[in-house]
């Protein structure tokens, strides 16, 4: 292990601009695809944009924030929103079963 770190430490040594200039290069080069991946690989997946997934990600997130108070409110107050946190919580199970029949439908083809 000690002589492959010495070969390498010897490489680095003889020619540093070169070597460095080509492994920065090439990890910028891939950072940024992955990076673009990174946002754009599940989106695709379900059939969304990234713009589109992030406004479908951020009206779940509200739903759900809805919910979560209607039922700490429920949780105090038990006949306060006897009914609205289960409901909220259904409507959104439908919205997504919905999204996911949409993105799978046949016949219709995956953006990317």
């Amino acid at each position: 292990m000690f002589f492959y770190i010495a070969v390498l430490v010897n490489i680095f040594e003889r020619t540093p601009t070169r070597f460095a200039a080509h492994f920065a290069v090439r990890a910028t080069r891939e950072s940024a695809m992955s990076v673009k991946a990174k946002f754009t690989e599940h989106p695709a997946s379900v059939g969304e944009t990234y713009g589109e997934h992030c406004a479908t990600a951020m009206g779940f997130s509200l739903a759900l924030l809805k919910a979560a108070f209607c039922c700490a409110v429920h949780a105090v107050l038990p006949f306060l929103f006897v009914k609205t946190g289960s409901a909220c919580i259904g409507d959104l199970h439908d919205r997504m079963v919905a999204n996911r029949a949409k993105a799978s439908a046949p016949g219709d083809a995956l953006p990317g």
